[in-house]
């Protein structure tokens, strides 16, 4: 948990997540998942080697706006 710094972001992808990862914080095989609805996600490989996915209703919207604040870095 924490800060998450765009400057060391390296990719954003759409993704979509099995319904077992649950709800919530999950580690998973895709990396760590904050998922609070939908099996969307925004997935975002950092340079350091993570892998951070962000559950979302939108991910299209969410995607754009983190590719956004990238390009602007």
């Amino acid at each position: 948990h924490g800060r998450l710094s765009l400057r060391d972001a390296e990719q954003v992808t759409r993704v979509r997540h099995s319904a077992a990862y649950g709800w919530g914080y999950r580690l998973t095989p895709d990396g760590a998942l904050y998922r609070v609805s939908g099996l969307h996600a925004v997935q975002i490989r950092m340079r350091d080697g993570r892998v951070l996915n962000f559950g979302s209703d939108e991910p299209e919207r969410l995607a754009q706006a983190i590719e956004r604040a990238m390009a602007g870095r």
